[in-house]
């Protein structure tokens, strides 16, 4: 993703760890942060701020780099009802940073000091900005009465939202109003703030554009529906759009280019913002590379600078059990530079690997280690990378108890089974029959418990429970019985 910011600077953020910087002479350099970085902007202090995903502590917080490489790191706030993911980042004019949580209703209010405040939106954000005032701008949608939903463009200041302009986004009773959720923004050549939208029932792709006093006006700039991942003020006075392509809109709406993109960019798919550098190109990204468009539409691809290698994820990334691994069993970690590895060990004992790409090795985890947390590490032969958090190697799960061990023969009865080795929990059986697994926020499967609801079954009896983790699957033990019988109703 990409930042352009108040003060002429352009960032990248890399899920690698690192903060990238556009030159004006079109290249790029690069720092290493302690984690995944989500935004970055220059602050009001000079200094550079960014937001990233603290793995080690399974939170995400906010740091200072200080230009003599200083870095400071805040974790943010734990507030009861407040949780998701903190996003992108802009510095204000009134001297604090803004930052949007990600799928949340809420945004954080950042002093230089380092001190958060949330602040409530009236909706789910999808970005923020710094608009044409120097104020915090951000997108937001809300349903209402699950039949409509309204988008919203709003302002921030030190208590929260100062102004909110909306619009009807989609209606199931006036299919016309299909125009979308308000999504990216970007403040246009002519002062107002542009955005992307989404709508799942619009006919057609339709960007907006929002006067300073809230006056809306949209624009189709696609008979089909598209997937819109970022917009920018060009270079020409334009407005550009990453969608199926690059697509260049004047101030008047009506589209006047559209660029193709790179064939690599649409395999390896994964955009994330759009911006024009101080080089006069338009950015942009996906999954692994940069690309620099002249407004020609000429694009340049650039590597960024690989540096040492980074062992960053367990892949698939973001699955539920990601990071856990079974001795013996096979493992795929991404990164940066990993086909320069010479060595890998998990727990301290070496690994067979392969590097299938810079960013991806295959190992396979060493029979040997016993279950629990442990430690991944790669080398190049002269610096070590650790995998954040390292894996947990699963061991076979067990069964000791079941409470209550009875329930009727119709089913839908919640028990509790109770064991070791049981928090990797991916399914369970009762009599052979699959039971549901409870993953209900606060009953996740632990090591030592997991809640299944018992499917239904057809006579008064007793029968055995299983349960399957990534480690295996339980044997069967006299602990593992249960009852099915009318006197249990």
């Amino acid at each position: 993703m990409f930042a352009p910011d108040q003060a002429g600077r352009v960032w990248y953020g890399e899920g690698e760890g690192d903060i990238g910087e556009i030159s004006a002479g079109g290249g790029v350099s690069e720092t290493v942060a302690p984690g995944p970085v989500q935004g970055v902007t220059t602050g009001p202090d000079g200094a550079t701020w960014f937001t990233y995903i603290d793995i080690a502590n399974t939170r995400d917080a906010v740091g200072r780099l200080a230009p003599d490489g200083t870095v400071s790191t805040y974790p943010l706030p734990t507030v009861p009802g407040v949780g998701g993911n903190v996003g992108e980042l802009v510095a204000a004019a009134d001297g604090f940073l803004y930052a949007r949580l990600v799928n949340e209703p809420y945004a954080v209010r950042i002093s230089t000091t380092g001190s958060m405040t949330y602040l409530d939106l009236p909706g789910r954000s999808d970005d923020i900005i710094r608009g044409p005032d120097g104020a915090a701008w951000f997108s937001a949608w809300q349903n209402v009465d699950g039949e409509v939903i309204k988008g919203t463009i709003g302002r921030l200041g030190g208590s929260g939202v100062t102004e909110q302009h909306t619009y009807l986004a989609d209606s199931f009773d006036a299919p016309e109003a299909f125009r979308g959720r308000p999504d990216k923004l970007a403040v246009g050549a002519d002062g107002r703030i542009w955005f992307t939208t989404s709508a799942l029932g619009s006919s057609g792709t339709y960007i907006g554009a929002m006067t300073r006093v809230g006056r809306f006006t949209f624009y189709k700039v696609a008979g089909v529906r598209e997937n819109s991942y970022a917009i920018a003020s060009g270079p020409n006075g334009n407005v550009w759009q990453l969608a199926g392509q690059v697509r260049e809109i004047d101030t008047s709406g009506k589209v006047v280019a559209e660029h193709p993109l790179p064939q690599s960019a649409l395999l390896n798919a994964g955009f994330g913002g759009l911006a024009t550098g101080p080089d006069g190109r338009v950015w942009f990204n996906d999954g692994r590379d940069l690309y620099a468009m002249s407004t020609r539409g000429d694009v340049t691809t650039v590597h960024p600078p690989a540096g040492s290698p980074v062992v960053c994820w367990p892949s698939p990334r973001g699955a539920k059990h990601s990071g856990w691994v079974t001795a013996g069993g096979p493992l795929s970690v991404e990164g940066r530079a990993l086909d320069r590895i010479t060595s890998v060990s998990v727990g301290g004992v070496a690994a067979d690997f392969r590097a299938v790409s810079p960013v991806q090795i295959d190992l396979t985890v060493p029979a040997t280690l016993a279950p629990g947390r442990t430690t991944l590490e790669g080398t190049d032969g002269t610096t070590s990378t650790t995998l954040p958090g390292g894996v947990t190697v699963a061991g076979q799960p067990t069964i000791t108890g079941l409470s209550p061990s009875c329930g009727s023969t119709a089913g839908g009865d919640r028990i509790v089974i109770h064991g070791t080795d049981l928090a990797s929990a991916t399914s369970a059986t009762v009599d052979g029959q699959p039971a549901v697994v409870d993953e209900d926020p606060g009953q996740e499967p632990t090591e030592t418990s997991v809640a299944i609801t018992t499917p239904m079954h057809l006579a008064p009896g007793i029968v055995d429970v299983g349960v399957t983790t990534i480690g295996g699957t339980s044997e069967i033990v006299p602990a593992d019985r249960f009852t099915y019988s009318p006197a249990c109703t």
